[in-house]
């Protein structure tokens, strides 16, 4: 399932541009990057990403936000027996770069290994994201935001060593 918008809405602070699941990945070759951020996750098989001089295979259960403008190739790993299905996130706004110096974004952010609340949004948000309308617009920056704040979560070793202490003294 996929859904594309036909115009953003870029008074709001962030904004959806594509979203999608259980998507049949093809390969994709993008010279010049592309201009907003990216977020994929695989969900069966794996893929093999190339940004500048890196070879990323993402496998499920791992993900990868893609700076813009940033040159890459993705397309399913050979080796793999399995297609590779994956899950996306296309978004930009007003906000977006700011937030992206906040996850201390390079050229990409890798996701080694998601939490569920990471791994489930995209399957879980897809609804709300299906309506394409002012009010609704609203909700998906806050959304968008939140998922920000996951990936943040996801990766920082203070957060994994706060909730490992709390989960030992309850």
């Amino acid at each position: 399932m996929r859904i594309t918008y036909t115009h953003t809405r870029s008074q709001v602070p962030l904004f959806c541009e594509n979203i999608g699941y259980d998507w049949d990945q093809e390969h994709v070759h993008r010279h010049q990057g592309y201009h907003y951020y990216q977020w994929m996750q695989s969900e069966k098989g794996t893929g093999i990403v190339k940004i500048n001089d890196k070879i990323i295979r993402l496998q499920p259960n791992q993900g990868l936000l893609i700076r813009k403008n940033v040159p890459h190739e993705y397309y399913s790993d050979p080796d793999s027996k399995e297609k590779w299905i994956t899950e996306f996130l296309v978004f930009y706004g007003s906000s977006a770069d700011n937030l992206m110096a906040y996850l201390n974004l390079g050229d990409f952010f890798y996701v080694e290994s998601m939490n569920f609340q990471l791994s489930s949004f995209i399957v879980e948000k897809f609804d709300s994201f299906s309506k394409d309308d002012w009010e609704s617009s609203f909700k998906q920056s806050s959304e968008l935001f939140q998922f920000i704040l996951l990936l943040k979560q996801n990766n920082s070793h203070e957060y994994n060593l706060f909730h490992t202490e709390c989960k030992r003294h309850p």
